[in-house]
């Protein structure tokens, strides 16, 4: 697959049709999409518009984001078509994308969310509030931290993952329910495969503890072709690149963009060392993250909807750091999630949940 290709979350309309015509015909040949993202139909006009054949365009999309008890309360399931998405439907959700997108199939197909539960998903995408708020709310809206100086997001997070723990217990689901729920998907994707509307199937937002547990799906079982995730250097998971690596999981990074704004944002170091590597390797700091991206091996997925900030991207594969600067971007690594968070999952696979999953009343 191509080492770059086009992010299109949060583009619409005829700025997402024209963003893909114009990725296309500067080179580009990889386009990402989503069934959630609800811009699938527009993706498809694009590649038509570009002029390129679909046979040189490697397309990506993803279906089974909901989990199978969501409903109206679930966050993004009333305004993201969330009755199509759900986990059980995942024949019929590709049925659905082919029809939006106008193609007769896709070069790769992925599970866009591991949970298996509403209550592990609302844990799992806490992350996300936190996030956002900084990137667009107002400023001081979401404190950092309790009058007592006790940072609220771990705090938040800690009770979310302890919520989805007791709901899982309330409801008699454990790590066998939940393994056998994640296997029923990966299942239907490969089912999806069989029939020739998918050429790869992979996962997204898996974390390194579930890749390994997938190895142990009885045969005819084929592993993951990819795992797309959130990966910047505030969040470089070594771990899950070792897994991955180990059992040749191609992964596909995002986030880079809201992490070099939250960087340049956070008032520390961070932001200075991008922007100092920048300087020595004469790139831009956005170019310096995609090129530290690919020195973990990862693909990009950058979005943008300007031909000039698209040029500008693909130059960055010709941009090599020293190994200096690849150390000093590794040393920002924070374990910080700006999206989903890992250990919601772990939680719900694990025959012994973290004990900090008991520290909070819920």
């Amino acid at each position: 697959m191509p080492q770059m290709g086009l992010g299109t979350s949060g583009l619409t309309g005829k700025a997402c049709v024209d963003a893909v015509a114009a990725w296309l015909r500067l080179g580009g040949r990889y386009v990402d999409t989503a069934l959630l993202y609800g811009n699938q139909r527009e993706v498809g006009e694009g590649i038509r518009q570009s002029g390129v054949p679909r046979e040189d365009v490697f397309l990506c999309t993803k279906v089974a984001f909901f989990p199978a008890d969501s409903d109206a309360s679930t966050w993004m399931f009333r305004d993201r078509g969330g009755a199509a998405n759900l986990k059980g439907g995942e024949e019929a959700s590709l049925d659905l994308c082919l029809e939006e997108l106008g193609v007769g199939y896709v070069d790769l197909l992925l599970v866009h969310s591991p949970c298996t539960s509403a209550a592990e998903y609302r844990a799992a995408s806490a992350p996300h509030f936190f996030e956002l708020s900084r990137l667009h709310g107002k400023a001081g809206a979401v404190p950092e931290a309790l009058p007592d100086g006790t940072l609220l997001r771990p705090l938040v997070l800690t009770h979310q993952r302890a919520a989805a723990a007791q709901a899982a217990r309330a409801e008699g689901r454990g790590p066998v329910e939940a393994l056998a729920a994640v296997e029923a998907t990966w299942r239907a994707l490969e089912r999806c495969k069989a029939s020739g509307k998918a050429r790869h199937v992979g996962v997204s937002n898996f974390p390194a503890e579930l890749l390994e547990a997938m190895a142990e799906f009885p045969a005819p079982a084929a592993y993951p072709a990819v795992n797309q995730l959130e990966m910047h250097p505030r969040f470089a998971s070594p771990r899950l690149r070792a897994v991955a690596s180990q059992r040749g999981c191609v992964l596909i990074g995002y986030g880079l963009n809201h992490a070099l704004q939250i960087l340049a944002q956070g008032g520390g170091s961070g932001g200075e060392v991008v922007a100092s590597v920048a300087r020595r390797c004469g790139g831009t700091p956005t170019q310096v993250l995609l090129a530290w991206l690919r020195t973990k091996g990862a693909v990009s997925i950058p979005r943008s909807r300007d031909p000039a900030h698209m040029s500008e991207n693909l130059a960055a594969l010709d941009l090599d750091l020293s190994a200096g600067d690849v150390a000093a971007l590794d040393a920002l690594d924070a374990d910080h999630p700006h999206y989903w968070m890992p250990q919601a999952t772990v939680d719900a696979i694990s025959l012994a949940p973290s004990p900090a999953c008991g520290l909070w009343p819920v």
